[in-house]
């Protein structure tokens, strides 16, 4: 059937060309958050036609949470690629290193405001936020995995959201203060951890 093949090509045209919009708002989102997202700026970095954006996605906050969801995944991943290392080691590990560097994102205090500006921009809509909710559970399991990991035989273990509230509370105030953000996160994690 010369029908049936033109259709699963034109499906996968269309599959790839979604992926590519998705791909397109991630690069718009990371490099110039949240307000630099449109339908134009999307289309222009997936290399596809402004019309295709409405074509895939039935709103650009359909799209934008996909990218989001995304995101949220390579963040997942981040953390699980340390606790492989963590475990490939055998060693002890300080746990306020890797936390810091499995959290926050690469590129120093820029691109940690960056993240942190897009985290609170994406809390102002519903769709975006709703999105970055149904994800925390996997960023939850995989922190409380390199918690595991990194305190193997400890008797108790900080929760990964107290943990991540620690980190952020960290952020913002070495955002706000002018103060390096590795640096001051990885101390009140490690006075958390002492006490």
């Amino acid at each position: 059937m010369p029908g049936a093949g033109s259709r699963g090509t034109s499906q996968e045209r269309g599959r790839q060309r979604r992926v590519r919009l998705v791909e397109g708002a991630t690069s718009v989102l990371l490099e110039g958050g949240l307000q630099a997202v449109s339908a134009r700026s999307v289309a222009d970095a997936a290399g596809v036609p402004l019309a295709a954006v409405t074509y895939y996605f039935t709103s650009l906050d359909e799209l934008i949470a996909e990218a989001m969801t995304g995101l949220l995944h390579r963040w997942v991943e981040q953390v699980r690629h340390t606790t492989r290392s963590v475990r490939a080691s055998g060693e002890a590990a300080d746990l306020a290193r890797l936390v810091t560097k499995a959290m926050l994102p690469p590129g120093g205090d820029n691109a940690v405001q960056a993240h942190y500006e897009l985290l609170l921009a994406c809390g102002r809509r519903t769709v975006l936020s709703a999105a970055l909710a149904r994800g925390r559970g996997h960023l939850d399991e995989a922190l409380a995995e390199l918690i595991e990991a990194a305190m193997p035989r400890a008797t108790s273990r900080p929760s990964p959201q107290l943990v991540l509230a620690v980190v952020d509370g960290a952020v913002v105030s070495a955002l706000s203060e002018g103060a390096a953000v590795d640096t001051t996160a990885r101390a009140r994690l490690s006075e958390l951890l002492s006490s």
